[in-house]
């Protein structure tokens, strides 16, 4: 991804600029997304907006500043063939959008630091699980990820 620059996403993002990026089709369906409540886990860290968002499957949306541009990636099939801003990525923009009306953000950074936690208490599972489990678990995550 990119390196946080000196304008912050939320001097970068407005719905305007996302239908810019994406496209009426892709924004249309973008907004319909982010209506339909499909964009989970947003949270930013650094100039980094993360969010995973339902679609045929799930995916996960990058969104980030580079020289004062938006720069962006997401693990489904259009962005991967096109590199083209998908609806996914208008959907995470919007959820961005509408957590920092709400509530300035603070939502985004309660949800950043129960995942930081979660990801300790992961760990230490993890370690304590024997070989044939770890194998048998990563085999039953790749039915759900496609980039495993």
């Amino acid at each position: 991804m990119s390196k946080a620059g000196d304008i912050t996403m939320l001097q970068l993002i407005s719905p305007m600029q996302l239908q810019r990026l994406a496209g009426e089709t892709s924004y249309s369906r973008g907004v319909e997304y982010f209506d339909e409540g499909r964009v989970a886990d947003v949270h930013l860290k650094g100039n980094c907006i993360h969010a995973t968002v339902r679609g045929s499957r799930t995916y996960r949306v990058e969104l980030s500043t580079e020289a004062g541009e938006i720069s962006y990636s997401c693990t489904c099939p259009f962005f991967q063939d096109t590199t083209a801003f998908c609806k996914h990525c208008v959907a995470t923009g919007l959820a961005f959008l509408h957590a920092n009306e709400v509530d300035g953000g603070a939502s985004m950074r309660k949800v950043q630091a129960q995942q930081e936690t979660d990801m300790k208490d992961l760990e230490v599972y993890l370690k304590s699980q024997d070989k044939a489990s770890l194998v048998s678990m990563l085999l039953d995550q790749t039915k759900d990820d496609d980039r495993l």
